[in-house]
């Protein structure tokens, strides 16, 4: 089992995309999961697409056709024509929703902290759903994970905190360890027990690989993790704060050299965590 995490600068259009499947597919074994971040820069434009509607700005929906245009241009860069439909209607569905999301706040002129997670979710929703379906056009057992079916936080909308004994259940009955897939979940998002959409702060997409690492490793007391140097910070919480308590220890190697993992690894190392940019992928 891999769990690779890229972030926005990674699938910022049509052509990174392609360059993120192509090192899927050339992995050597599956399963695969992969956490992705929103296309560079959507969630800042989510943000401000919000408080523009928030502050009664009807300029707000110039930045909302913005970011559909951009999230179309690349599902037709990026699929064959003959598998666009399907793609572009689900862009379609989303940006939708965010249409009438940001028309309620520009009507009552607010922007609650848990709307606001609402609202920055589909960046990572529309990203992971472009990725999937590239990959299925080049005959990969590729599917979608929905991260909000899987991490279970509590209600603080805008920084959440994971629960994690039903996380790790929820998890590890989705995802099966003996199949040849390629799971695509969105990073940075969770939901509360009322399933409503939550956030695990800027930076959430780390934690959300870490997450899933950790709980399909089936990391125990006493097990090795060999991660790349200074990941990013939920991860490094993750490593440095909560594994410890469980006597789980983590070795940090140069990620640009694949024989520093192999020269780090042990007979109890469970997971090797990578990042891009950080590493040789």
């Amino acid at each position: 089992m891999y769990v690779l995490k890229f972030g926005g600068s990674s699938v910022a259009n049509a052509n990174n995309i392609k360059i993120v499947a192509d090192i899927l597919l050339a992995y050597p074994s599956k399963p695969i999961v992969v956490v992705v971040s929103a296309l560079g820069g959507i969630t800042d434009q989510l943000l401000l697409t919000g408080d523009k509607a928030a502050c009664g700005d009807e300029s707000y929906r110039e930045l909302l056709s913005s970011v559909e245009l951009r999230h179309l241009d690349t599902a037709r860069q990026l699929l064959p024509v003959t598998n666009q439909s399907a793609s572009l209607s689900k862009v379609k569905q989303y940006c939708n929703e965010i249409e009438d999301l940001c028309e309620g706040i520009f009507r009552l002129q607010e922007l609650s902290d848990r709307t606001k997670d609402k609202l920055v979710s589909y960046g990572e929703l529309l990203s992971s759903q472009l990725l999937t379906a590239y990959l299925q056009t080049q005959n990969a057992q590729a599917e979608w994970l929905d991260s909000r079916q899987l991490i279970k936080t509590d209600s603080r909308f805008g920084n959440a905190h994971v629960l994690e004994g039903i996380t790790h259940t929820l998890i590890e009955a989705r995802v099966p360890k003996d199949k040849n897939n390629i799971y695509v979940a969105p990073g940075f998002i969770a939901s509360n027990s009322h399933d409503f959409t939550t956030t695990l702060g800027r930076g959430g997409s780390d934690y959300t690989a870490a997450i899933f690492a950790a709980v399909l490793a089936n990391v125990r007391s006493g097990d090795h993790i060999v991660s790349v140097r200074h990941p990013y910070t939920w991860a490094q919480r993750m490593f440095d704060n909560l594994l410890p308590r469980f006597q789980v220890e983590t070795t940090y190697v140069d990620g640009r050299c694949v024989e520093n993992f192999q020269t780090a690894s042990r007979e109890n190392t469970r997971v090797i965590y990578l990042e891009s940019p950080v590493c040789w992928t």
